[in-house]
């Protein structure tokens, strides 16, 4: 708690500055200005939001030329800030439900993820170090883990079909402890009844298979 006080005042001190000669600067730079400080903080969030406004949209066009139905409930964007139990999203026809998708909740763009269980998670958050190169500007990036939060999230098993744990938008790695091993989880595989996917990789796999 200390450590994130002290980086708040950092930052706020680092900006003083900026915010000061904003504010002693003509009505006419900051008209000007004003737009591109606005797309600088909420590039990220709304980038996101696109994201995953985007699998949704394409989701629904497969679905539609498959002749199934996709309800969306009202918690798909809103997982971004709630966990709640429940899914997000079920694919199927007006017989069964054939995959009934649940969004994993927060946004763990750029970020580790290690399942710990059915109901626990650990959220790796990296700092980005750009290294200069002999030919380019920039010659590779390097990522030093910055901290690991322990929270939970909740799985909650389909009655019918397929239950998808979906990661959109996508971390940077994805592992899962399993009889006391970390091994890592890529698009399709089963963790504690769940088939793991990121957005990318679900639309892929409904494209092959046409439902």
């Amino acid at each position: 708690m200390l450590y994130r006080i002290l980086k708040f005042w950092v930052f706020c001190i680092y900006l003083s500055p900026f915010v000061i000669i904003f504010l002693a600067a003509s009505p006419l730079f900051k008209i000007l200005v004003s737009p591109i400080i606005l797309w600088i903080i909420l590039r990220g969030p709304l980038g996101t939001y696109t994201s995953r406004i985007t699998f949704c949209w394409k989701l629904k066009k497969i679905c539609r030329r498959a002749k199934y139905t996709c309800r969306f409930h009202r918690t798909w964007l809103g997982s971004f800030w709630f966990r709640r139990e429940g899914f997000d999203i079920e694919i199927g026809d007006r017989r069964e439900t054939v995959y009934s998708i649940k969004f994993f909740p927060g946004n763990v763009t750029e970020k580790g993820i290690h399942l710990r269980g059915p109901d626990e998670v650990e959220i790796i958050r990296y700092t980005v170090v750009p290294h200069l190169g002999r030919r380019h500007a920039m010659g590779r990036v390097e990522r030093t883990e910055r901290s690991r939060t322990i929270t939970d999230y909740e799985m909650c098993i389909a009655r019918s079909g397929e239950s998808v744990l979906l990661f959109s938008p996508s971390p940077f790695s994805m592992t899962a402890l399993e009889k006391n091993k970390i091994n890592p989880v890529g698009n399709g595989e089963t963790y504690m009844g769940f088939q793991i996917y990121t957005a990318r990789g679900f639309l892929d796999y409904i494209k092959r298979k046409e439902l």
